[in-house]
């Protein structure tokens, strides 16, 4: 994390395998998940730049990743074909989409035309 006005590095956060594609901040923006090319999502805390969690369950790149305003539903979007919804705090998929397709990241206008709010996830 880096300090916009000085430049100077803030915190660095180690954990992935591979190239980091994405990263998603909760509402109080003392949270924050990335998504990599390591097939893995990963939940860590801004301040202590500590790992808090890591999930598995793509098989292919993970490519964008939308969390919910409540920051404990999470979707995740794949090469391997798929979009999860997770559950943050049990750490454990709720549901799952296979398209057999490339699934791409969604524009700021299809957001805005699907409303998406995930708060209400099951």
């Amino acid at each position: 994390m880096w300090d916009v006005r000085s430049g100077q590095v803030l915190q660095v956060y180690q954990g992935h395998e591979a190239a980091v594609t994405g990263l998603a901040f909760n509402s109080q923006a003392t949270q924050f998940l990335t998504i990599s090319a390591d097939n893995t999502m990963r939940l860590w805390d801004v301040e202590s730049g500590d790992l808090i969690r890591a999930f598995e369950g793509h098989s292919d790149d993970v490519l964008d990743v939308v969390l919910a305003r409540s920051g404990d539903v999470a979707i995740t979007a794949s090469a391997d074909g798929t979009a999860k919804v997770w559950r943050i705090s049990l750490s454990s998929i709720v549901r799952w989409i296979e398209n057999n397709r490339y699934i791409r990241a969604l524009t700021e206008e299809e957001i805005l035309e699907y409303r998406l709010d995930l708060s209400e996830s099951e």
